[in-house]
């Protein structure tokens, strides 16, 4: 943790998100299970891959995590009639009134949502 507090340091980063809001939209996402995928900067540069997992594979600890997007389309998978299909839901409003009322600050990009997690923000791979 101290490793982290330095780097924050040395990059002049201010927090824009804590513990408390991060845990908030952990909580908010499992409860409803919208398992749509994610990905994470974290502070010393490393971007995950997309991933829909919302309990083992996350940026842990958050404290380390420069921006965290959130896809608005949840794709599950029907089996039947011998085939396979995909039925895609799209959370858009309820994602962005969830973050609303929770209280983080996000931008919309064109098919996912951006949590900053510090300032100044990061735009790298926003639009894309």
């Amino acid at each position: 943790m101290d490793k982290l507090k330095k780097e924050i340091k040395s990059k002049n980063l201010a927090g824009l998100c804590n513990n408390t809001k991060w845990d908030e939209l952990l909580t908010a996402f499992r409860a409803n299970k919208w398992t749509v995928c994610n990905r994470s900067k974290w502070i010393n540069g490393f971007i995950s891959d997309w991933e829909n997992d919302w309990f083992y594979h996350l940026p842990f600890p958050f404290v380390g995590v420069e921006w965290f997007d959130i896809k608005f389309v949840k794709t599950i998978f029907i089996i039947r009639d011998g085939g396979r299909f995909e039925k895609e839901t799209n959370l858009k409003d309820e994602i962005l009134n969830c973050l609303s009322d929770i209280g983080v600050e996000f931008e919309v990009a064109s098919d996912f949502v951006r949590v900053w997690g510090y300032a100044p923000k990061c735009y790298q791979e926003f639009n894309g």
